[in-house]
């Protein structure tokens, strides 16, 4: 049987199973599996472990110490040149608040053409997807022809501290040619949308503490006011302009190649709506344009997430605070380090004269990008434009970050990129009513099938 024949095989076999296909991914959103409190976390990832099994894979659970075991799963024979590696995660971020649902989030509802639940976009569909859509092609041409692992953990809403240390003490699991991460988007206007990469995120806390607790704010003229420091220390790493002002920052930077701009032009950005969305007039230094695309994609910065200090609630209260406290994330891009970069900011606030600040780190991942014309990266992109029908929106690398993926690339070195494309710009993931369209969602196990076809 040649290929194209086989491809429309298994399209017409993810047909025919649509129904049955749409009853997993619901059943899957039905089992909680909530990793900040643990709720269902267990049961979801056995839930995970029976539907590998069901569809002629082998599985384990890999238990750990304590927190959410990881699923592994494997085509049988395992005996092929190249393997695949399909990532994504099972576990959840709370529901609430739950009185904007307009159904339980576990309830699994189908409201016309849509799926609405908890999970539903972030990512079960995922899991649905490389599951059903390897088992199409199994189904169908009797064998796949690469190896195949899965692997599913339940942490990666809480930083993934399981899979950094599977990977670390059992790499022979993870060893793979190519790697697809999690459900990739849709745009607006229907095209497909691909990432090959991520920028690296380097969070933390800067503390400043003067006193043992707070007084009147009389005490100010002879008493150090943390807030004051902190924004001082704050002033000096960044600009009015965007520029980080830490010494070395920018040194390790590459411009962008001639594939990588050509794939920013190709990128589908509506700044008016995003404009609109966000309630202003214009962007960061008037940016517009494929310059500020680039800005997103390639520009490194550094960010105050949160500011606490003193006392912020109503009327009046005259206090000299004790203590001030700012969260920063750095979005890093390939070559710069976290521990790089960490080391120079220390360098930077002790030669300001700021050795008061402390700083406790919160979060490490490494940026990553792989290759537009690696292998993996083309076939993605090419499926997607066969079953779309229109040219996908390539990202040389997402302006977010995202600790698994980091881990695979630093620990392994695996090329990787997002796939397959189903998540619609409505799927509200994280927030109320989540959900996923259904022709988009088989679509995904159809464009799955093809990733494998043609790997």
């Amino acid at each position: 049987m040649s290929q194209p024949e086989t491809g429309d095989k298994v399209f017409a076999h993810i047909d025919r199973e649509a129904n049955e296909y749409v009853k997993v991914l619901r059943k899957l959103i039905r089992q909680q599996s909530i990793s900040t409190s643990g709720l269902g976390v267990e049961e979801c990832a056995k839930l995970v472990k029976e539907l590998l099994n069901e569809n002629g894979f082998r599985s384990k659970l890999i238990q750990f110490d304590k927190g959410a075991p990881i699923v592994y799963g494997e085509s049988r024979p395992f005996d092929k040149e190249k393997t695949l590696l399909f990532y994504s995660h099972y576990d959840v971020v709370p529901p609430e608040p739950l009185d904007q649902w307009i159904h339980g989030p576990f309830e699994s509802k189908v409201i016309g053409n849509k799926i609405i639940g908890r999970g539903s976009a972030d990512t079960k569909c995922s899991i649905a997807a490389y599951i059903l859509g390897a088992a199409a092609v199994l189904n169908v041409a009797g064998e796949l022809p690469s190896n195949i692992r899965f692997v599913f953990e339940g942490e990666e809403e809480i930083s993934s501290q399981n899979l950094s240390a599977c990977l670390k003490e059992r790499p022979s699991f993870m060893k793979a040619d190519a790697m697809l991460w999690e459900a990739s988007k849709i745009s607006s206007s229907g095209r497909p949308t691909i990432y090959a990469g991520l920028k690296g995120s380097l969070y933390m806390d800067l503390y400043v503490r003067s006193a043992r607790s707070d007084q009147h704010s009389l005490w100010a003229p002879i008493v150090t006011n943390p807030a004051w420091r902190l924004v001082w220390a704050l002033n000096s790493i960044k600009n009015g302009q965007g520029r980080v002002l830490i010494e070395g920052f920018y040194d390790e930077l590459e411009e962008p190649g001639v594939e990588e701009v050509k794939a920013m032009n190709s990128i589908e950005f509506d700044e008016t709506e995003l404009r609109r969305t966000f309630g202003i007039d214009e962007f960061l230094n008037r940016l517009k344009g494929v310059e500020l695309v680039k800005a997103l994609v390639f520009d490194p910065t550094c960010t105050i997430c949160g500011f606490n200090s003193g006392y912020g609630g109503e009327s009046i209260k005259t206090i000299n605070p004790a203590k001030a406290v700012a969260k920063l994330d750095f979005r890093l891009v390939p070559n710069q380090s976290c521990q790089e970069v960490l080391k120079k900011l220390l360098h930077h606030l002790d030669k300001g004269g700021f050795d008061d600040v402390e700083v406790k780190v919160l979060r490490m991942a490494e940026a990553i990008r792989t290759r537009l014309d690696s292998r993996i990266v083309k076939v993605t992109a090419n499926t997607a434009q066969k079953l779309f029908g229109s040219k996908a929106c390539m990202w040389p690398m997402s302006p977010g970050s995202a600790v698994p993926i980091s881990l695979f690339w630093n620990l392994m070195g695996i090329p990787s990129v997002s796939g397959p494309c189903m998540v619609h710009p409505e799927g509200n993931a994280h927030a109320p009513n989540e959900n996923i369209l259904i022709p988009n969602y088989i679509r995904g196990i159809k464009h799955l099938a093809s990733i494998i076809m043609n790997f």
